[in-house]
């Protein structure tokens, strides 16, 4: 019985994400915006029965359901195709927070460079505490 309540707690905090998705997830999360090549060349790894365009295809189905967005698109050559790199949404910042260090997230390390160029580092360090305080209370 409590097995399965702790199952069914973990799959609520994730969001109802299978494993690759997961995995996905935390790769770009450490990484920052990949493409969907990238995310399978990153990914193959951990499990090697998949393809690369199978792993592209869960990057665009966690794009349809809102935990990645489209952050910057080139044109491939003379090609009418344009490649895109995946990067989070906010929903995606906070499914993947329970397997990444805040402070390994290119989100918040992002976040803080904006901070670090315009106040000093004991006002950075005072909202770092914050964030994290925030993002563990509501999690």
């Amino acid at each position: 019985m409590t097995k399965k309540i702790q199952e069914m707690s973990r799959e609520y905090r994730s969001y109802f994400l299978d494993k690759t998705e997961i995995h996905i997830l935390e790769y770009i999360g450490k990484n920052g915006p990949s493409n969907k090549s990238q995310v399978g060349k990153g990914i193959s790894n951990r499990s090697p029965y998949k393809s690369i365009k199978q792993y592209g295809r869960n990057v665009q189905e966690l794009s349809n359901k809102g935990f990645l967005q489209i952050t910057k698109s080139k044109k491939i050559r003379n090609l009418k195709r344009r490649e895109n790199a995946f990067g989070f949404t906010f929903k995606g910042f906070l499914a993947v927070f329970e397997k990444i260090k805040l402070e390994d997230n290119y989100l918040f390390q992002k976040y803080l460079s904006l901070l670090n160029e315009d106040s000093n580092k004991l006002v950075t360090k005072f909202i770092t505490l914050y964030i994290k305080e925030f993002l563990l209370y509501h999690k």
